[in-house]
């Protein structure tokens, strides 16, 4: 959350990534209102990797694909996005998709 913002950030272990946007009370917002999105994930041994971002063909969310996502608990993933005409920007802790039996969980 940061405001009165809810987003909501996806990776997918392929590479994909997805920011949807809801407001306070949940409700979906036009990907639209925000701009300059973009997504870097930093490994444990400070290599970056930069996401180039689009919105998606139904105007939804956002979402950008690059290398498959590593097995790296310390990476973290930098989301920073405009918004009414603020940058905000966010830092999120990783976790990795594992695989059980029963497919992948997280």
């Amino acid at each position: 959350m940061n405001g009165e913002t809810h987003y909501e950030v996806v990776m997918h272990p392929e590479g994909r990534v997805e920011l949807w946007l809801s407001n306070a009370v949940r409700e979906d917002l036009p990907a639209s209102l925000a701009s300059d999105v973009q997504v870097r994930v930093t490994l444990g041994s400070g290599q970056t990797r930069d996401l180039a971002m689009a919105l998606d063909e139904s105007g939804e969310s956002w979402v950008g694909t690059g290398v498959p996502f590593p097995v790296d608990p310390s990476a973290t993933v930098t989301v920073s996005y405009t918004l009414q005409g603020q940058t905000h920007e966010v830092e999120i802790p990783y976790t990795p998709a594992t695989t059980t039996v029963d497919g992948p969980t997280r």
